[in-house]
């Protein structure tokens, strides 16, 4: 990424117990800096991520660019051991959109290793108390947005003017420091889609490329970014098969947003830490409920979501309750449509 002269503070948090390390290295490939367990007072709770509290294995850099041109800075995370995987959150503060710096942009770089835990890259941007309203937008290697059936591949308020449905980030945010960041309604978030981008599980390369912007050039302020992704390893790559038409689910989104007559069988991804939304059934679940949590009460993923298959099935006269991994669901009676999970390509 090319920062503009100024400060800036990047932490990457891990999940669920995950140490990640984290690097700056200028573009000839100098080391800027590096950490590893820095002891800062950093969490989250996001709509991928769940809650992930403050704890000492959090890493955190901070680069100042006193120079007048932009400094063109990659940043790297990674895990501590060879063996580790994991998910993480990585946050940037000190960014902005002024009136003469409208666009800013960041780039990850794709492989195996990045996507071999099926956990897609979702990308936050709050306005962080400032006026400015962001836009973010899936762009290509020149800038130009990408577009899916006449429609640009953006986010401007998660939760209602997406590409892809999201949450509102009303209620989400960072705990940076001293300092709270509340979610808005104007706040955005952009899950990536492998399909769209064309990506090849098994063997991906090249880069995702994100811009960020103010909705219609009309406001300006500061900004904090964040990327929740994960890093598996080559060995997992090579086992998990993910289909490029999978389809990424929100914590709290049921089977009533999938189409497709009995018997259709469609590949989902979850994110991490999903719990608290409501089922009804056991083995075989209302359209109504939690697509992910129902997945996790069948043992089909963790809480650290995954992919898996939905097959959509007909109505049943009744669904019992019962309590498996941590989830219990509620019994109902009849209902018109009813889906039912299973391991990637086991669906039935």
């Amino acid at each position: 990424m090319d920062l503009p002269p100024g400060d800036y503070t990047i932490t990457v948090l891990g999940i669920d117990g995950f140490d990640p390390i984290l690097g700056a290295l200028e573009e000839d490939g100098t080391v800027v800096d590096c950490a590893d367990d820095s002891n800062v007072d950093y969490s989250a709770n996001l709509p991928t991520t769940g809650e992930i509290e403050s704890s000492g294995l959090n890493a955190q850099i901070n680069i100042t660019n006193d120079g007048d041109d932009l400094a063109s800075v990659a940043i790297v995370v990674g895990a501590v051991g060879t063996d580790m995987t994991g998910e993480y959150l990585l946050i940037i503060e000190g960014e902005s959109i002024t009136e003469d710096d409208t666009l800013d942009y960041y780039s990850i770089r794709l492989s195996p290793v990045v996507v071999s835990l099926g956990v897609p890259v979702s990308v936050y941007v709050f306005g962080a108390g400032s006026d400015l309203d962001p836009l973010v937008t899936l762009v290509n290697s020149d800038g130009d947005p990408i577009v899916d059936e006449g429609e640009e591949v953006s986010c401007d308020d998660a939760g209602s003017r997406c590409w892809l449905e999201t949450e509102s980030l009303e209620g989400y945010g960072l705990v940076v420091g001293d300092e709270e960041v509340e979610g808005t309604t104007f706040d955005s978030l952009m899950y990536v889609d492998w399909d769209l981008l064309g990506i090849d599980i098994d063997n991906a390369e090249g880069f995702i490329n994100y811009q960020v912007s103010s909705f219609g050039d009309l406001t300006a302020g500061d900004y904090v970014i964040a990327f929740h992704g994960s890093i598996g390893s080559a060995e997992s790559a090579a086992e998990i098969e993910i289909p490029a038409d999978a389809v990424m689910l929100t914590c709290s989104q049921n089977a009533q947003s999938l189409t497709g007559e009995t018997g259709t069988v469609i590949p989902v991804i979850c994110p991490a830490d999903c719990g608290g939304a409501s089922v009804w059934g056991t083995d075989i679940y209302t359209d109504d409920s939690s697509i992910c949590v129902a997945a996790i009460h069948a043992g089909v993923i963790t809480s650290a979501g995954g992919a898996f298959d939905v097959t959509i099935l007909e109505g049943q006269q009744s669904y019992p309750s019962s309590t498996q991994n941590g989830i219990t669901t509620s019994s109902w009676g009849s209902w018109s449509r009813s889906f039912s999970v299973s391991p990637l390509g086991g669906g039935k």
